[in-house]
């Protein structure tokens, strides 16, 4: 059999009234059939307006192309004057597609810039869960005001609070959630900002001592995964609603709530169990107890004991679609080819996880009535199957 596919209807998403759109991540279909989209990996605005943000950067080269710009060396200054600012990057988006293939695309500013890797919708049409990808990774909601209204909402961000014994194995991991009310601005104030601030006008900074603490009464010690990890901030007067969706991952540790999670992936949910499911491809660096760069500074909610191989946790969700407690379903394993030197390799990278277990599974989803939930990369196949 031969598959032909129809393309005449085929068309590029416009993003061109948002400044483009930033390395696109996960997605996921709304109930009301929508596509919510992603922007993974956002441009660090400390680090960008910082002296060390106008060096030659690849980055930025890349960047100037969306403005036709095509030279072979492009500083942060020359992507400014372009019309690139690093706070137009880093949100979900709802596509709206018409019956005749008309789209209407929307960033949706107030729910705050992440890594995003998927954003996904509760049945309820009100309650939005954010995952976050990269190091020291935040986990999000955002509660709407009204249904199916993505634009308007409350942010909040989760504290995880470890009843499992610390530095055990990642797979016994289990935790009690707390969510904490961050403050939001609307769509509208959030839109309007984006241009006309930089990092210095949200945060006042600091660098940390040696031991994670600071040295300005006043300041707090997070550590969001950027940089040289530890970084002492103070918020604005006034800049409370900005900062913590221009900066939502640094301002959730500045609240208190748990940043230390490594590469979080997607997430899904089963009406039946009332369950939630979501991957974390890897288990390390925060994860770890007392990691020496990623624990400085932050209160070191999470302690368990590294696994590259990653795994799926499992979530319990009450009445009001709020995750309440969290457990590991599932974990994968590191094989015994490891110590003897023989795995089998893919270019320069060795496949050293036990193929009768999960590798770093990615995005997952939930087989409705059949009580199975696959991750991206199924039990029994490795990283190896999959690659090659």
């Amino acid at each position: 059999m031969r598959w032909v596919w129809q393309t005449t209807n085929l068309k590029e998403v416009d993003f061109s009234s948002q400044g483009g759109v930033w390395t696109p991540c996960a997605g996921s279909v709304t109930p009301w059939q929508t596509h919510l989209g992603s922007e993974e990996y956002p441009p660090d605005a400390k680090d960008f307006y910082s002296g060390n943000g106008n060096k030659t950067s690849s980055v930025y080269r890349n960047v100037a192309r969306y403005w036709d710009h095509y030279a072979s060396s492009v500083n942060r200054d020359r992507v400014t004057s372009l019309g690139f600012n690093p706070y137009q990057y880093g949100y979900p988006w709802e596509t709206v597609v018409k019956k005749d293939f008309t789209e209407k695309t929307t960033k949706l500013y107030a729910h705050g810039r992440i890594s995003w890797e998927m954003a996904y919708v509760m049945p309820d049409n009100k309650t939005v869960y954010h995952t976050d990808d990269g190091t020291n990774c935040v986990f999000t909601m955002m509660k709407l005001k009204k249904e199916k209204d993505l634009k308007e909402g409350t942010n909040y961000c989760m504290k995880m609070t470890q009843t499992s014994p610390a530095g055990g194995d990642v797979k016994d991991f289990k935790g009690d959630i707390e969510w904490i009310e961050m403050p939001t601005p609307t769509h509208d104030e959030a839109a309007a900002a984006i241009k006309t601030h930089k990092f210095a006008d949200l945060f006042h900074s600091e660098d940390c001592n040696a031991d994670g603490t600071c040295n300005t009464t006043g300041f707090k010690s997070i550590n969001a995964g950027f940089g040289n990890g530890c970084e002492c901030l103070k918020v604005k007067d006034g800049k409370e609603k900005l900062a913590a969706v221009f900066e939502k991952k640094r301002y959730a540790g500045y609240l208190g709530c748990t940043l230390e999670f490594y590469r979080w992936e997607g997430i899904t949910y089963d009406a039946d169990s009332k369950k939630a499911y979501t991957a974390m491809s890897n288990i390390g660096l925060g994860m770890d107890d007392n990691h020496a760069k990623w624990d400085l500074g932050g209160p070191n909610h999470i302690k368990v004991k590294a696994n590259e191989c990653g795994c799926v946790m499992e979530m319990d969700i009450d009445a009001d679609m709020k995750a309440t407690k969290a457990r590991m379903l599932t974990c994968g394993k590191m094989s015994t080819c490891g110590a003897a030197g023989n795995c089998p390799t893919i270019g320069d990278t060795a496949d050293t996880c036990d193929v009768d277990f999960i590798a770093n599974p990615d995005n997952v989803a939930i087989i409705p009535k059949a009580k199975q939930v696959p991750p991206h990369f199924p039990p029994r196949h490795s990283r190896l199957d999959f690659l090659e």
